[in-house]
């Protein structure tokens, strides 16, 4: 609730109104009613209040003089519409705070639902990766006793075989540019 001073330039007479402000939920944005209080008394800046058609004496009791509102009660009233106005701002940025926390949780359970699924697709990749290092693991064991069996019988076990199956281990058996020391016993 706030004052507001109208000067009418025809008459010379300053007409005092007190304004209302409220949010509009369905056009989304501030809204004002103001209603007439009174005029000001040129002299002395005191409001002069007047009835509801602006007639003095209408409408306000069993008095037929008007009542003027002091300085004070004046500066009292305006402090009241500074906190009215500052309880708006807060209830606009609340509201406005509210959007935003909602758009942030949407965003966080869109980033927990991303994160499981790729945590179930890492799960099922290292489970498929596990199943192929058994079955290589598996194929290599039974290369390797093959060739143990072959050695053992005198048969001769061919170099790229075992370069196959050592792999990594026969780029260790030498340095690079170096002959691989002698055959190697499987």
């Amino acid at each position: 609730m706030g004052l507001i001073h109208m000067h009418n330039k025809k008459t010379g007479v300053t007409y005092i109104y007190e304004s209302t402000n409220f949010w509009d939920k369905e056009k989304r944005k501030a809204r004002s009613v103001r209603r007439l209080v009174g005029k000001e008394d040129p002299e002395t800046g005191d409001i002069i209040l007047t009835g509801r058609r602006g007639k003095p004496g209408q409408g306000m009791g069993p008095q037929d003089e008007p009542r003027t509102i002091s300085q004070g009660e004046s500066e009292a009233r305006a402090r009241i519409v500074e906190l009215e106005a500052l309880i708006h701002r807060q209830q606009e940025m609340i509201w406005h705070l509210q959007q935003q926390n909602a758009q942030l949780s949407k965003t966080l359970k869109d980033i927990s639902a991303l994160s499981n699924r790729t945590n179930t697709r890492i799960e099922e990749d290292r489970a498929a990766f596990a199943e192929r290092q058994g079955l290589n693991a598996e194929r290599d064991a039974a290369i390797l006793a093959e060739n143990a069996a072959a050695a053992a019988r005198g048969i001769p076990v061919p170099s790229t075989l075992k370069d196959d199956l050592l792999g990594e281990n026969a780029l260790l058996l030498g340095e690079e540019g170096e002959e691989h020391p002698e055959e190697l016993e499987i």
